[in-house]
């Protein structure tokens, strides 16, 4: 998605994170440095970035979600003992 900010302002980016079919937040580039609008090429790369960093969130929750499932398993199997 892009959007003009006005006049003289050039140009931002906003490109959703996406996981699992699931808008989970956005990446956003503002004010390209050096001026100019930003080109194809560059929402290319942010968008890139943008899913590398949706596969890394969600690696992230389940690797929290596990360690809470086996802490859980490991108080019920020592609690058999």
């Amino acid at each position: 998605m892009q959007r003009a900010l006005g006049a003289g302002h050039g140009l931002d980016f906003l490109v959703p994170l996406i996981c699992r079919g699931t808008i989970t937040g956005g990446l956003s580039a503002m004010g390209k440095r050096g001026g100019g609008s930003f080109s194809p090429r560059d929402l290319m790369v942010l968008t890139l970035f943008a899913n590398q960093a949706s596969i890394a969130i969600d690696n992230a929750r389940l690797f929290q979600t596990l360690s809470v499932e086996k802490a859980r398993l490991r108080l019920v199997l020592d609690s058999a003992r």
